[in-house]
């Protein structure tokens, strides 16, 4: 996951909220059904929860799957 300034044709969009979400096309079909959540949970401790119904197996860092 990176920070993008702007999409091409080449990419989806999608909005909410306020954010915007931009997925290359070769990325998004293994992404279908992807729940991403920022979860807190003390003052110190953050970060991104990755639910993806599409992954036989992860990484123990969470940054990598193995689609089904």
């Amino acid at each position: 996951m990176s920070f993008e300034e702007s999409s091409t044709e080449r990419d989806q969009v999608y909005e909410q909220d306020g954010l915007r979400l931009i997925i290359d096309k070769k990325s998004a079909q293994f992404l279908e059904g992807v729940e991403l959540d920022y979860t807190v949970k003390n003052l110190l401790e953050g970060g991104w929860q990755w639910s993806n119904p599409n992954a036989a197996r992860s990484c123990g860092c969470g940054t990598s799957f193995t689609p089904k």
